[in-house]
């Protein structure tokens, strides 16, 4: 058992600061630490048990800094937001910083709940895709915030699709918001949306998740890069469309030729870093389907003393209970 315990800690610990793993995988390696801790006293010849100094002492101490939410039971399967609460139980990707990042940013082109250059006759109201919708995080977030839209959100996976629906249901925008189980390059949806979004599974090397579900999730063998990008090309409306995503930094350049070759152009670039200085792990790439100038900036999300950056405050403030 300590082997084991200990191989699983080593796999948490790198995946965890890579970002590969999320936090509930986390939570349970360091829950299999606690039950074979006496196991772990005796192999490491610590009479007084786990501590700080030690390797894995390092480890428990670094997990008791998560936020009480995640040490709720309550709370991990139920996220609430000031609008709208998201259960958390069934999808097999969970509630995470990279979903609410894109909800919180992605923005639509144009004046579309304007009225038209006569004056007379008001604009459809915008329609929205999420794709590989997850618990409905995303779609959730833009239906708060853009009041005459209506969310498609689509996820091949149906455990994911039942719930997403069942939080579309309890949430305030239920009319305005549908859930599709279905397979996104299955070409079944229909055209002209003005914006779409997605938080894609994008591991393309590596070791794969053996639950099917997650590996679904997380890896891109389902929905290839390429292959989402040029479908959801496809699928915008065509006089101003725009396709929005969040992905690995190192995924950035390939996204981009991708889009290109779609006959997208990027509109909107923002590197995401954890704390001032170190170098960005994450990026939010939006694409119009016109040319344009592209505005692109560098954002941390957390200062030197952990709280919220400017940026993410303001990004955030409309959806965190907590500022």
């Amino acid at each position: 058992m300590p082997h084991l315990v200990r191989a699983l800690f080593d796999f948490a610990v790198t995946d965890y600061e890579s970002g590969l793993v999320d936090y509930h995988f986390s939570v349970f390696c360091y829950i299999r630490f606690k039950i074979s801790e006496i196991s772990l006293k005796k192999q490491f010849s610590r009479p007084t048990g786990l501590h700080k100094g030690s390797e894995y002492g390092n480890f428990a101490h670094h997990y008791t800094l998560f936020p009480r939410s995640m040490r709720n039971p309550d709370r991990e399967t139920t996220f609430r937001f000031k609008r709208f609460s998201v259960e958390n139980r069934r999808s097999a990707m969970k509630v995470g910083t990279d979903g609410v990042l894109l909800g919180a940013w992605s923005d639509i082109p144009g004046d579309l709940t304007g009225e038209c250059e006569n004056g007379n006759t008001p604009n459809p109201a915008p329609r929205i895709l999420d794709i590989g919708a997850g618990t409905g995080l995303v779609s959730l977030m833009l239906a708060q915030r853009f009041p005459t839209a209506s969310v498609t959100a689509i996820e091949i996976d149906s455990d994911s699709a039942e719930e997403c629906a069942v939080n579309f249901r309890q949430s305030p925008w239920a009319e305005r918001l549908e859930t599709v189980h279905d397979d996104f390059l299955a070409p079944r949806l229909p055209a002209a949306y003005n914006l779409i979004v997605s938080n894609p599974p994008f591991f393309n090397n590596g070791a794969k998740a053996p639950d099917s579900a997650r590996h679904i999730a997380r890896h891109e063998d389902s929905l290839p890069l390429d292959r989402l990008i040029a479908q959801a090309s496809d699928l915008l409306e065509s006089k101003l469309g725009s396709l929005a995503l969040v992905l690995p930094i190192e995924r950035c350049d390939e996204a981009v030729f991708a889009a290109e070759i779609s006959r997208l152009y990027l509109w909107r670039k923002v590197m995401v870093t954890t704390v001032p200085g170190k170098a960005p792990r994450r990026v939010l790439l939006q694409f119009l389907n016109r040319e344009t100038d592209a505005n692109i900036s560098a954002e941390y999300l957390s200062d030197s003393s952990g709280n919220r950056s400017e940026w993410h405050r303001a990004l955030v403030k409309d959806f965190y209970l907590k500022p």
